[in-house]
């Protein structure tokens, strides 16, 4: 479902501290080399702001030239927009960019040093900590398809990424435990253990 909210916006920010986004999904599944599953929960609990790096930084100036770039490119208006997964209201998803028409998300990465980063996806491939935020993008959106877009020095990359359910089945679980987890942590119960 699709919100009326706009992004980096107070009211935005506090939206995402009660619900996994796409870019906790990585940090879930353990495959984001900058931040744990502990961490992520201890930001949720206490609305610890993300500690901005230089990159990111850099992402964030970036990513309305790469998307207006892209448009002009595929001659498709992308807009950023929020949802709301319409089962699990707790997933939701920032998206770079939607084109509601074509049901198409994008997913738009700026890399600022790490052409590794861009080489994969010349190879059409997303990397791999940037794969499950596209695939939980797809998942809250409903969309079939989504485009994983880096942008390196003026030229933008396109990946297609369409679902991968095996990998969501497996996604949706690990977010399920850290939804449930950090539910009971705010209710001050403690985690179950394992």
């Amino acid at each position: 479902m699709k919100l009326n909210l706009e992004q980096n916006t107070t009211e935005w920010l506090s939206w995402r501290y009660s619900r996994i986004g796409g870019s906790d999904a990585a940090t879930i599944l353990g495959l984001n080399p900058w931040k744990t599953p502990a961490s992520l929960l201890v930001e949720k609990l206490y609305k610890v702001p993300t500690k901005v790096t230089a990159a990111m930084n850099f992402g964030t100036k970036n990513e309305t030239t790469a998307r207006n770039l892209y448009n002009a490119t595929t001659n498709i208006n992308f807009e950023p927009a929020c949802f709301e997964h319409d089962q699990y209201t707790f997933l939701a998803s920032s998206m770079d960019g939607v084109c509601e028409e074509l049901r198409l998300g994008l997913e738009i990465k700026c890399p600022m040093s790490n052409f590794d980063n861009h080489k994969t996806a010349m190879k059409g491939m997303v990397p791999k900590q940037y794969y499950p935020q596209c695939q939980h993008n797809l998942f809250v959106t409903g969309y079939e398809h989504l485009h994983y877009v880096s942008f390196w020095k003026n030229s933008v990359v396109p990946v297609l990424v369409k679902p991968d359910l095996e990998f969501l089945k497996i996604l949706l679980e690990k977010e399920l435990e850290f939804y449930d987890t950090l539910k009971r942590e705010m209710a001050g119960t403690p985690s179950r253990e394992k």
